[in-house]
C-alpha cells in the first residue's frame, strides 16, 4: 500500500491567512507578550477569540495607548503581563 503523501505529489500546504485588520494585529501583538508567560507558569495560553472578548469596549485608538503603557512599564522593571490586567480590570 502507498503511503497518502504519494498519491498527490509534492504539494505544498495552504498559507493561513494573516491579520486582516489593525485591530487584529494589535491582538498578535498582545497574545505574542502574554502567553509566553502564561505558559511558564503552567496556564493555558489565551487564544484569540478569548482577548477580542476581553477587550471589546475598548477602541482601537486606545488599545495603542494601552500597549504603549505596559511596555513604558516594563522598562521600569514591571511586568508587562501585569500592567495589562491592571489597565483592563474595570474600576469599582
Amino acid at each position: 500500500m502507498k503511503d497518502i503523501k504519494t498519491l498527490f505529489g509534492n504539494r505544498t500546504s495552504i498559507a493561513r491567512p494573516t491579520r486582516q485588520s489593525e485591530r487584529g494585529e494589535l491582538y498578535d501583538q498582545i497574545l505574542s507578550r502574554l502567553n509566553p508567560s502564561r505558559i511558564k507558569a503552567g496556564y493555558k495560553p489565551i487564544t484569540p477569540p478569548r482577548l477580542a472578548y476581553l477587550l471589546t469596549g475598548i477602541p482601537t485608538k486606545d488599545l495603542y495607548a494601552l500597549i504603549s503603557r505596559c511596555a513604558d512599564a516594563e522598562k521600569r522593571g514591571f511586568p508587562w503581563s501585569a500592567i495589562f490586567w491592571k489597565e483592563i480590570a474595570p474600576e469599582k
